[in-house]
């Protein structure tokens, strides 16, 4: 199946969806691109929209860890490199989100805006999860694989939400397990956003931070701390959210994303056009 195969030999997964103005999707720690499917449709009705597996998950190479925002952003740098993007709205969330931070940093030509969801300013000023969920989180070799993602993902969603949707969400989990990550990769991702810090400059472009107000993986004040450092950020917090708050509540969550972007999109497609779709998959 073909791969996008970058200057520096890695090959990554991705799918691409729609026409105008490009928008990457940045997934989180041990996702594959899939996690963004609540939100593909509504993107691509007026964007390009680029999803793709970070190194270690998916169908993308596996290189030994352990890995850093930087080298992942620079992924998906030569990833938009060899699309023939020139410039993108980047959106990631959780991982995806330092990787986003850093990507701006490393790229600032390259970034139109940000959206972070669910995610960390990095060291010093993070809040991290109670020891407790870690403990939960976390690769277990002895543990029963169909179980411990099932914890995973329990912790992941909001109360409330899992109660309504449990059935689906365990056979979500078995799905999962069908491609599963190792536990070498997932602490070579681990190690990325352990490592990751917000010294240094803020981001410079326009920027919306976003987040679940039950969310026990990146506690919320999390998004607070890194909303206030940077410039003229917009926060938007989620009533009832996990930390898959976008998936939890996609209207809302699209909506604000499309809402903010609009204003930053040169030559914007009207709402309701959907063009072209493309895959890295067959």
């Amino acid at each position: 199946m073909p791969l996008a195969v970058l200057r520096s030999g890695l090959r990554l997964g991705y799918d691409s969806f729609g026409e105008g103005f490009p928008v990457l999707l940045i997934a989180g720690l041990g996702r594959d691109r899939g996690m963004w499917a609540a939100q593909i449709p509504a993107l691509a009705a007026r964007h390009r929209v680029i999803a793709f597996d970070n190194r270690g998950v998916g169908e993308s190479d596996l290189p030994k860890g352990p890995y850093s925002t930087a080298q992942l952003a620079d992924d998906a740098a030569q990833l938009l490199e060899l699309l023939g993007v020139d410039r993108a709205h980047i959106i990631g969330a959780s991982l995806g989100g330092m990787i986003a931070q850093e990507f701006e940093r490393r790229h600032a030509d390259r970034t139109a805006t940000l959206s972070l969801l669910c995610t960390s300013p990095g060291l010093p000023l993070a809040v991290p999860m109670s020891p407790a969920v870690y403990e939960s989180i976390k690769p277990d070799p002895e543990s029963d694989p169909l179980e411990r993602l099932t914890g995973a993902m329990r912790l992941a969603f909001s109360r409330s939400y899992w109660d309504r949707n449990a059935g689906r969400l365990r056979d979500a989990a078995a799905r999962r397990l069908e491609t599963p990550v190792t536990p070498e990769s997932w602490w070579a991702q681990a190690a990325a956003g352990a490592g990751f810090s917000s010294r240094g400059r803020p981001p410079f472009c326009p920027c919306l931070v976003m987040s679940g107000e039950e969310d026990l993986i990146v506690p919320p004040v999390n998004s607070e701390r890194l909303a206030a450092r940077i410039p003229d950020a917009r926060l938007k917090l989620f009533p009832d959210g996990g930390h898959y708050f976008f998936v939890e509540q996609p209207e809302a969550v699209n909506g604000a994303l499309l809402e903010f972007l609009a204003p930053f999109t040169p030559g914007a497609f009207s709402a309701g056009r959907v063009g072209r779709s493309e895959s890295g998959k067959t």
